[in-house]
């Protein structure tokens, strides 16, 4: 198979991947505005950065679902790495839980976002609910 590579489509796209402590400074500063705390963090590496951020909040659902693609856009905000521009990271997974689990996924590298509320998040591709 030959591959194409172009603006659309680079091979091996490089992407900012800023350090685990400014992703924590981020992850702070949006939790004080939308309301969360860090539960979680988790770095992968399949080629870059990848973080899985998880949060706990006590917020309503639907509220903190209205907010989740802002929340998103200031922890993994649109960089130039390389001459490339997009996400800060490779992948990005953030999910937000309150007392009764998960109610809310966003994943970049698959372009879903489901909400167990079943309200639409902004600006997303597709929306599953939860089984």
């Amino acid at each position: 198979m030959v591959g194409v590579s172009d603006g659309s489509f680079p091979f091996l796209p490089r992407f900012a991947s800023p350090s685990e402590s400014v992703l924590r400074a981020r992850i702070e500063e949006a939790g004080e505005k939308y309301g969360f705390r860090l539960a979680s963090l988790r770095i992968l590496h399949p080629f870059q950065a990848a973080p899985v951020v998880v949060v706990q909040t006590e917020r309503d659902r639907d509220a903190f679902v209205g907010d989740v693609a802002a929340i998103v856009q200031a922890l993994n905000p649109w960089a130039t790495a390389g001459g490339d521009r997009g996400p800060s990271y490779e992948g990005f997974v953030f999910e937000a839980r309150d007392v009764d689990g998960a109610f809310v996924r966003s994943t970049r590298t698959a372009g879903s976002r489901w909400a167990a509320s079943g309200r639409r998040i902004r600006a997303c591709t597709r929306i599953r609910t939860p089984p």
